[in-house]
């Protein structure tokens, strides 16, 4: 999985969708299913952090650099949250104060991945000199360093104000 993976948005779904099991596992009382989920949403946003630190090793761009380390700080400080207070639910499930806190956790752990999306997308909408409309309908070419991708790009661009 690479900077690709972001226009497809499946590592940021594929977590939203791991969090929507940790709420079942919780609504079920389900301490396997919480863990398993609660892994997954940690591995997936570890893979999510190397994607975009491999983003900032292979660019040249100050600006994007900057951006993306801030947004991959935020989401690596949140993953070992989301790690400990999933264990405090999973040995007891029935502390609502444990689950408070990890249904916030995952929420900042959900944003900080949406962050690392924004900034590499906001990257994009410079390259080729802003947005239309909220779309990007265009195929072209993004180059950082040694790193070129090409992509066809229609989607809709989730702007700051988000």
């Amino acid at each position: 999985e690479r900077f690709e993976d972001f226009d497809n948005f499946s590592l940021e779904a594929s977590i939203r969708e791991e969090v929507a099991h940790c709420r079942d596992a919780l609504a079920e009382g389900n301490p396997s299913k919480l863990e398993m989920a609660a892994q997954s949403v940690a591995g997936r946003s570890r893979r999510v952090v190397e994607v975009a630190q491999s983003e900032i090793h292979n660019s040249d761009e100050p600006s994007f650099c900057n951006r993306l380390q801030t947004a991959t700080t935020r989401l690596d400080a949140a993953i070992p949250v989301v790690a400990a207070s999933g264990n405090r639910v999973t040995s007891n499930m029935h502390d609502t104060a444990a689950q408070r806190q990890f249904a916030e956790s995952t929420r900042e752990l959900v944003e900080g991945v949406r962050d690392v999306r924004h900034a590499m997308q906001s990257d994009r909408v410079e390259a080729l000199g802003g947005v239309v409309g909220g779309k990007l309908e265009t195929p072209f070419f993004l180059a950082h360093g040694n790193m070129t991708a090409f992509m066809s790009v229609s989607l809709s661009v989730c702007l700051p104000v988000c």
